[in-house]
């Protein structure tokens, strides 16, 4: 049971941190391309970006973390000797 746990816990992890920038990719290319063209607002753009990008990184570990934490619980679970017993 342990490694289908581990596998499904894994996918979860991945495709939740995945999506997390899936959904925020349109707005970190907008935010790549003004931030390298020329011009008054890419300083402004650079700065957007780089706050874009922190917060989908953490946005996407603490998804990828939950998903760890709740497979654990899951192996905690169906592993339990007394669970087996009854």
């Amino acid at each position: 049971m342990a490694p289908l746990i581990g596998a499904a816990t894994a996918y979860r992890a991945g495709v939740s941190y995945a999506n997390a920038w899936y959904k925020r990719a349109p707005r970190i290319a907008e935010l790549w391309i003004d931030a390298v063209e020329p011009g008054p607002q890419a300083l402004v753009a650079a700065g957007e970006l780089r706050k874009e990008m922190l917060e989908t990184g953490k946005k996407s570990i603490r998804h990828a973390w939950h998903e760890m934490d709740r497979g654990l619980d899951d192996l905690e679970h169906y592993s339990d000797p007394k669970r087996r017993s009854s």
